[in-house]
């Protein structure tokens, strides 16, 4: 975050129009906006809210904000929280302080700040944080700055382990530093890295982000974590099936095959081998 309660872009902006020319990523960047957007109408009613309900109050980045996912309910803040409602037969309230692109020093420096400018009593609060670190911060730094939120938090927050798949070795330092640590002081610890690991495939709606059926692993370490119940019928990822993806497959062959557009003489295929007509003819110009 660079200023307080501002949203920090995915990259540098001298390089986000060359990240737009990717539908997945330019779609992640306009969510950036809509859900802070979101969330932040959010945030007014929990705080204009039932002061007896239970509140949530999450900080992180990204994976918080739903990035990746067309509602700002359907990441993993929403689905724990349909989880605790089923649990406690209530309405929770959340004041979602995340911010698209924080580090665990966003959280310390402006996250926590804002959490006590509120003047919130939380039920739970989660910290949800260290993905973008792994890119950005030095290990000596990330470190340092773990040690600090496991000592800012409250007795009974949660925090979580690293992820897998990004920079192992720098997060597998992270973890055992959380897993030491975070008990201590009477943290509840989510493991994520456990929840991850392969196979990525269809677990990701941008290559960053967890879609749908990728939320599902982070929904289900939070969940351990909590002793909430196990969700019912979650997204996942469905197997391979050669009777369902191969006529896909074929379709979209045929449809590379058409011509480039009506009334054109040159056509699509000829120029890959996937392309050619039936007999290894490479079709007329």
């Amino acid at each position: 975050m660079t200023e307080e309660g501002a949203v920090r872009p995915l990259t540098d902006r001298a390089g986000e129009w060359l990240l737009r020319r990717v539908p997945p990523l330019r779609r992640s960047l306009d969510q950036v906006t809509l859900h802070a957007a979101a969330w932040t109408e959010e945030n007014e009613r929990a705080l204009a809210g039932d002061p007896a309900a239970p509140l949530w109050v999450v900080l992180g980045d990204s994976t918080a904000q739903a990035i990746g996912l067309a509602d700002h309910q359907a990441g993993y803040v929403g689905r724990v929280r349909g989880l605790l409602e089923q649990r406690d037969g209530r309405p929770w309230r959340v004041l979602n302080l995340s911010r698209s692109g924080a580090v665990v020093a966003d959280v310390l420096d402006t996250q926590l700040p804002a959490l006590r400018a509120a003047g919130a009593v939380a039920t739970l609060t989660s910290a949800v944080v260290g993905g973008n670190d792994l890119r950005r911060t030095p290990t000596p730094l990330l470190l340092t700055g773990l040690r600090d939120l496991v000592g800012a938090l409250p007795s009974g927050a949660l925090v979580a382990t690293m992820p897998r798949g990004l920079k192992e070795d720098k997060a597998r330092a992270a973890n055992r530093l959380l897993r030491a640590l975070a008990p201590e002081q009477g943290l509840l610890v989510a493991d994520l890295w456990a929840r991850t690991g392969p196979p990525w495939r269809g677990k990701y709606a941008d290559g960053l982000h967890p879609n749908a059926a990728g939320v599902t692993d982070w929904v289900a370490a939070i969940a351990d974590a909590l002793g909430l119940p196990a969700e019912q019928d979650p997204p996942y990822v469905r197997p391979w099936s050669p009777r369902r993806d191969l006529p896909r497959r074929r379709v979209a062959i045929r449809l590379l095959r058409r011509p480039l557009r009506r009334g054109h003489r040159r056509r699509a295929w000829g120029w890959h081998p996937l392309w050619r007509r039936p007999g290894g003819g490479a079709g007329r110009r």
